[in-house]
C-alpha cells in the first residue's frame, strides 16, 4: 500500500439516485467483483477521516462466510492509524474503464499469511458503471489552467486545474484547510483560455495530501460540478474532446 501516488487516481462519485441503477445488492455479485480486483492485483484509491485522507491499496483476500475483506497494510504507519480510526471508507478503481466504488465500515488490523493487513466488512453493495462524464483527464502541468473561487471566507483563491471530467475537476490547493468536505463553492470562474471562462458552482468532494516518492507533498482537491448550465456542458465536451485528442498524439509519437 502507498500514500505516495505518482499517476491520476479515481475521485470518489457522489451518492445520488443516478446511481441506483449501476449499483450491486446481490451478495454474489458484489463478492464476484472483489475477487476480480484481488486476482488482476488491481490499485485500489481509498479515501478516508472524511475525504481528508486518501492512500492507494490493494485487495489481498475476501472471506464471503467471514464477511472479511482483506486489503495490504501500509508503509506509513501514520497512515495506517488515521485509516484505522476512520469510521468510514470510500474505495474507487476504475479497471479497464469500468468504475468501481463500494464503501466500508472501520477497519482493524489483522495477520494475513504472517503480515500484518487491514480487515474491513464485505460492503453490502458496490456500484460498478461506465460512464464518460465519470473519468477524469489530467491537464497540463507546465502551463495549467486556472480556476479562481469568489467569495471565499479565506478570500478570492487561483487553483491550478490539474484534472477534469464532464463530472467535475481536481484542483492544486496551496493550504488544505481553507475547504471542507461538502463545502459548496458557488462563485467560480474556470479559465479555459480559448474555449472562454465558464461559471460554475462547485461542491468538495476529497481534500488530501499526496506525499511523492521522490520528496515533497501536494495537496490536492476533487471537486463536483453542481448544476452547470447546458452551455456550460457544451463547452467542457468540447475541451475534453480536444484533450483527447492532444493526448493521443501524444501516444502515437
Amino acid at each position: 500500500m502507498t500514500d505516495s501516488p505518482e499517476t491520476e487516481n479515481p475521485v470518489p462519485l457522489a451518492t445520488s439516485d443516478d446511481l441506483a441503477r449501476y449499483t450491486l445488492h446481490s451478495a454474489v455479485e458484489v463478492v464476484y467483483v472483489l475477487r476480480t480486483l484481488i486476482k488482476s492485483g488491481q490499485m485500489v484509491a481509498v479515501y478516508f477521516n472524511h475525504g481528508k485522507d486518501f492512500m492507494l491499496t490493494t485487495l489481498l483476500d475476501v472471506d464471503p462466510a467471514k464477511g472479511q475483506l482483506i486489503l495490504d497494510w501500509g508503509g506509513s504507519e501514520a497512515t495506517n492509524q488515521r485509516f484505522l480510526n476512520s469510521e468510514r471508507n470510500v474505495f474507487v478503481t476504475s479497471p479497464g474503464g469500468v468504475k468501481i466504488q463500494f464503501v466500508t465500515t472501520q477497519a482493524q488490523q489483522v495477520s494475513f499469511n504472517g503480515r500484518p493487513a487491514f480487515a474491513v466488512a464485505v460492503p453490502d453493495t458496490a456500484i460498478k458503471l461506465q460512464r464518460r462524464e465519470f473519468f477524469r483527464l489530467e491537464t497540463p502541468i507546465s502551463n495549467p489552467y486556472l480556476l479562481t473561487v469568489h467569495g471565499h471566507e479565506s478570500g478570492e483563491q487561483v487553483l491550478p486545474l490539474h484534472d477534469i471530467s464532464l463530472g467535475g475537476v481536481g484542483l492544486t490547493v496551496g493550504n488544505p484547510t481553507q475547504f471542507n468536505f461538502l463545502e459548496e463553492l458557488p462563485d467560480c470562474k474556470l479559465d479555459l483560455r480559448e474555449f472562454g471562462i465558464l461559471p460554475l458552482a462547485l461542491q468538495v468532494r476529497n481534500v488530501v495530501t499526496i506525499e511523492h516518492r521522490g520528496g515533497g507533498i501536494s495537496h490536492r482537491m476533487g471537486c463536483q460540478f453542481i448544476s452547470p448550465r447546458s452551455s456550460v456542458q457544451n463547452i467542457l465536451q468540447r475541451f475534453i474532446a480536444q484533450l483527447e485528442r492532444e493526448r493521443n498524439a501524444l501516444l502515437k509519437r
